[in-house]
């Protein structure tokens, strides 16, 4: 085989490669990513959400005669719960960031394999039709 048809196989074999790592790499990053702001938004929500809850209840439970020991430790349960929403919707930001950063790495990656198979391929293919002409 001559240097040009090595080239064009080389350029064609990159473009593979760039696709595959578009389909098994870089895809399931984003997956991954837009499950954790999900996860992120759900985690915010359900800290919310039980932050009012606590402020409620207490009032409520003072208002039907709720002894303010009982209520006071059922209000430190949910606020406990709203801490713990916090800590998860921390750990799954800096986890979408990190994602985040790998995914783009894949993604450029991909590309440049990808610009390198289709330069390779095409310059092994002008070669090829520049010999036959002569």
């Amino acid at each position: 085989m001559k240097l040009y048809q090595w080239a064009e196989l080389l350029g064609i074999m990159l473009i593979m490669v760039s696709t595959a790592a578009q389909i098994f790499l870089v895809e399931p990053a984003k997956r991954n990513l837009e499950f954790l702001v999900v996860g992120s938004f759900v985690s915010t929500a359900e800290r919310n959400l039980s932050a009012e809850l606590a402020r409620n209840f207490r009032s409520l439970a003072v208002r039907d005669g709720v002894p303010e020991g009982e209520a006071d430790a059922l209000v430190k349960g949910l606020t406990g719960i709203s801490k713990e929403a916090g800590r998860v919707a921390r750990y799954r930001s800096d986890t979408g960031r990190a994602t985040q950063l790998t995914e783009n790495i894949f993604s450029f990656a991909a590309f440049v394999i990808f610009v390198l198979g289709t330069v390779l391929t095409v310059v092994g293919r002008y070669a090829e039709m520049r010999a036959k002409a002569h």
